[in-house]
């Protein structure tokens, strides 16, 4: 699907995938950490772990969105920048 990121969850015997909107940004520093963060802390919570990978996803996503260019070289689109780790779950 063009514009559109997609990741795949093997579950069990089971593959499920969670698609979200392509966002065009440079600041995608720390993306991988802050899901799988988010995934644990949720399991910890006793979440299963479907809604823990759906709702780490929603939120990685909304804290891609947010972020703010910081730096030279994300700004000059040279280099990476940080995503936006102070988000809120709680976002509409």
């Amino acid at each position: 699907i063009h514009g559109v990121q997609r990741l795949l969850a093997l579950i069990g015997d089971s593959a499920v995938w969670y698609t979200k909107q392509h966002l065009a940004t440079r600041s995608l520093h720390g993306t991988g950490c802050v899901l799988s963060a988010n995934i644990t802390a949720r399991l910890t919570l006793d979440e299963s772990l479907v809604d823990a990978i759906e709702s780490s996803v929603n939120d990685t996503h909304h804290a891609i969105e947010t972020a703010a260019l910081i730096g030279n070289k994300a700004r000059s689109g040279s280099g990476f920048g940080p995503i936006d780790m102070h988000f809120s779950s709680n976002h509409s």
